[in-house]
């Protein structure tokens, strides 16, 4: 609002105020002013443009999981749809949650289910099938399936074992999921989302 026009309103005001009784002329003062002034900062202030595709600004919830090379690549060869994968994650702000999530009934068969659905993550992420050791340990924790007796014995199996590339150990080096993890991969997908 101009300053000219402000000035004008506010002398309205005054000769409004000077109207009503003596004892009311505080008050009705300032509640005039409080509202010229509102009306004021409201006309400065530009609308905001409402978006025309909510999807486009960052945050916003996708639940379509972003297909890099690499796991379209898997999808193909594992007859993997794209609508399984999307049962079982969605991606949000740049990170991938679980919607569904291995049984709980054998804890060493939900240990290496944990660890083939974090190699799902981090190819989604980018980071290609690769999985932590100490990533599995963590979410195994938090979801009720940690051994801590036989934990590391459960990778060394020979059944379980050949799923990755390099040797789950605690506190070692990411490892890779070999082609055999991939067709284990692609097989808790389908049961997962079925």
């Amino acid at each position: 609002m101009k300053y000219s026009d402000l000035k004008e309103n506010l002398k309205e005001i005054v000769e409004l105020v000077q109207t009503v009784p003596e004892k009311l002329q505080q008050t009705c003062f300032e509640i005039l002013l409080q509202s010229l002034l509102a009306q004021s900062k409201a006309a400065d202030i530009p609308p905001t443009p409402k978006p025309e595709k909510p999807a486009e600004f960052p945050g916003a919830r996708s639940t379509t999981v972003p297909l890099n090379t690499e796991l379209r690549v898997f999808m193909r060869k594992r007859d993997v749809t794209e609508e399984q994968l999307n049962t079982v994650v969605f991606f949000e702000a740049g990170q991938v949650h679980f919607v569904k999530e291995p049984s709980v009934d054998k804890i060493a068969t939900a240990q290496i289910e944990w660890s083939l659905l974090l190699a799902l993550k981090n190819a989604i992420l980018g980071k290609s099938f690769t999985v932590d050791p100490e990533d599995v340990r963590s979410i195994c924790q938090a979801k009720g399936v940690y051994d801590i007796a036989n934990f590391a014995a459960v990778f060394k199996q020979k059944a379980n074992a050949r799923l990755f590339k390099g040797e789950m150990k605690s506190q070692g080096e990411p490892s890779e999921l070999s082609d055999d993890g991939l067709a284990q991969l692609a097989k808790l997908v389908c049961e997962l989302s079925a």
